[in-house]
């Protein structure tokens, strides 16, 4: 660490932090190397009363507190951390931009992150050198995250030509129109079931046809799944689109059951689903629109699990519904009804987390109607599942009549409203999720004057 970084770092504590705050810091690179680096570390800089700093890198030594094995999988809990710091340490990462999203993956909303990379040098392999950074890079830094960038800077005068990159993480994702958000999903859908179906994953996979195209047209319809079982070829080359049509057509529509209940879910938002109420353990489920009931009783299985909590199932059509479990606690009715809504409020009250997930009307107005409802009664650190944005991200699957706006417009709607709830990217990892945009998790209290939960 030279001179020249710690001065730096001095100043941005002066210029940026509040001494009387108690601050969680995590310093990525934090490893004291010595050599042609330089030495010494940041440490020093935040050893004040309420202040705890955490020393991160990928080997253990000098002023390392974390040792993880990966560049950019760190096992550590998003979102724990006031401020994340690097100083000589980017341009060692050969994928620069992962360790990047992984940082600013561990700060809160709200919260900092100080960069310190060098724009010139000698190379000071460690055991790679890589980059190069500029004034720029930091904007492209912050675009790439959707971070607030309060300054950047490089210092040309020191030999290392440090460059200064100051971000803060929003309290909720930058406002963007319902057109932009529809596009970046889409492209974000093909992109990640073309690299896991098996596309070349050497080469880019993007969209190439006109906006003004049908989405069936636009969706990567040239990507094709290539299997290497020739008796199987025919039935399985088909665009991302067709594969996507098929697979909600002919699985989740009719095939899809749990425990001998159809349940009209894709099995791999179910998987997400599980691990989610392990980490959560909810004190109470609120599923709004339970159908046949398969998803209830997988919900009711779950609990049953851990062994504790209570799912409140809400839909004003029971014909097909005949489930009987002691932790279900059942609201027939709409969703609309004021009575309803009472019900469902009674039923929520008391400490623990709440869950609501919502698999009822998909229209636009409909949706954001129940979010402004329902939302509410999610507790801090929960979230509100809106099912089924895939059909905004392909309106040709069935779900929605055409032309008409979705869930995931009623998402970017409600997002607008309600700064306390955030887009939750991080549990669509399975990547073949129904659910794009709509895991949406409670990150603080309403805004003073708002309404809460009881």
């Amino acid at each position: 660490m030279h001179a020249e970084a710690l001065d730096e770092m001095r100043r941005l504590i002066e210029t940026y932090l509040d001494p009387d705050r108690p601050l969680e810091v995590l310093d990525i690179g934090s490893l004291d190397v010595g050599g042609a680096c330089g030495d010494g570390s940041f440490r020093p800089l935040f050893a004040r009363a309420g202040w705890h700093y955490t020393g991160l890198d990928m080997l253990a030594g000098p002023n390392v507190d974390r040792v993880v094995h990966h560049g950019w999988r760190w096992p550590l809990r998003s979102r724990r951390f006031d401020l994340v710091i690097s100083g000589q340490a980017l341009e060692h990462a050969p994928r620069f931009w992962e360790t990047w999203r992984e940082m600013v993956r561990m700060v809160r909303p709200g919260g900092l992150l100080f960069l310190i990379v060098p724009a010139k040098g000698l190379e000071h392999r460690y055991p790679v050198d890589c980059w190069r950074f500029y004034p720029d890079s930091m904007g492209a830094l912050a675009e790439l995250e959707g971070l607030e960038l309060l300054q950047a800077a490089t210092r040309w005068a020191n030999v290392w030509g440090d460059t200064i990159g100051v971000f803060r993480r929003p309290h909720r994702p930058p406002r963007q129109s319902w057109a932009f958000l529809r596009e970046h999903l889409r492209d974000a859908v093909g992109t990640l079931l073309g690299y896991w179906l098996g596309h070349d994953r050497r080469a880019p996979v993007a969209a190439t046809a006109a906006p003004d195209e049908p989405v069936a047209e636009t969706l990567l319809a040239d990507q094709r799944v290539a299997l290497a079982a020739a008796p199987h070829r025919e039935r399985f080359n088909r665009s991302l689109a067709e594969w996507f049509s098929y697979f909600q057509r002919d699985m989740v529509l009719d095939q899809v059951h749990w425990m001998g209940v159809k349940a009209v879910k894709n099995p791999m938002d179910c998987w997400v689903y599980q691990q989610l109420l392990a980490e959560l353990r909810p004190r109470v489920v609120v599923e709004l629109g339970s159908a046949h009931g398969g998803s209830t009783l997988f919900l009711l299985n779950m609990l049953d699990l851990l062994g504790d909590g209570a799912v409140v199932s809400v839909d004003r059509d029971r014909r097909t519904f005949a489930l009987n479990h002691p932790r279900l606690r059942r609201v027939d009715g709409d969703l609309a009804d004021p009575k309803v809504i009472e019900q469902v409020y009674a039923l929520c009250a008391g400490d623990g987390p709440v869950l609501v997930v919502h698999d009822a009307d998909h229209q636009r107005d409909a949706v954001l109607r129940d979010l402004r409802n329902f939302a509410p009664l999610v507790t801090v650190g929960s979230w509100f599942i809106v099912e089924d944005g895939i059909v905004d991200v392909l309106p040709e699957l069935p779900g929605v009549p055409p032309g008409v706006a979705g869930p995931l417009a009623a998402v970017v709607a409600f997002l607008d409203e309600n700064p306390e709830f955030e887009m939750d990217r991080s549990h669509e990892g399975c990547v073949i999720t129904y659910n794009p945009g709509g895991f949406l998790r409670r990150v603080r209290p309403a805004d003073a004057g708002g309404c809460d939960a009881a």
